[in-house]
């Protein structure tokens, strides 16, 4: 196929692509932000490509660099879905980026709109390459804001998505090694992502 052929030409780079291979037109992507990577990404195509087909036997095509966030994300295309890869930066460890995915798993089946990971082949939420963790999760439909840029209109629903997580998590029990106030602050992450995919409307495709 079509699709095989690419894969094929596309496993065989060597280097980073300077002009990644180009999505479709109608794709709808995150706002890009001022928010910039913290370290130089350890990822190109043909890694990204090794990964993903060895630990999640998925064989993507392309893999698009976004200017979102603090780490390094790529919105990762197969052919017939797209994918959101998140490479942390070396300063994040393994069982923190686990915690974070049961908690995303534990919210979304309460029925809390957000992402939720990928497991590898071997049942494991996060692989780890040259010292960076890096994971795989559904891509959400949805525009991202920074921190400074919300909409005045969007405080209502934030609030709304505050008071459900609340009450979703009142029971949640905590890891051992995870303080009050990290677990705040990851869940306040949580309520402005949640809350996006809630009250957005969804790309037109």
């Amino acid at each position: 196929t079509e699709i095989a052929k690419e894969i094929c030409h596309w496993g065989d780079e060597i280097v980073p692509p300077e002009d990644p291979v180009k999505l479709p037109d109608n794709i709808y992507t995150y706002k890009q932000g001022a928010t910039m990577a913290l370290e130089k990404t350890v990822l190109n195509e043909k890694i990204v490509w090794d990964l993903l087909s060895r630990h999640y036997s998925i064989l993507p095509i392309s893999a698009k660099k976004l200017k979102l966030g603090t780490a390094n994300c790529f919105q990762v295309y197969d052919g017939y879905k797209y994918y959101f890869l998140k490479e942390f930066q070396s300063s994040f460890s393994e069982n923190a980026v686990v915690q974070e995915a049961k908690l995303l798993e534990y919210l979304s089946v309460a029925g809390v709109p957000t992402t939720r990971f990928y497991k590898t082949l071997n049942n494991e939420f996060v692989i780890n390459y040259q010292n960076h963790i890096i994971c795989l999760e559904e891509y959400i439909e949805g525009q991202a804001y920074d921190y400074d840029d919300l909409p005045l209109e969007l405080l209502p629903q934030v609030g709304k998505m505050l008071g459900r997580l609340h009450q979703v998590l009142k029971d949640y029990p905590l890891p051992i090694d995870m303080s009050d106030k990290s677990a705040v602050a990851l869940i306040s992450a949580f309520v402005i992502f949640s809350c996006f995919s809630l009250v957005l409307p969804s790309p037109p495709w």
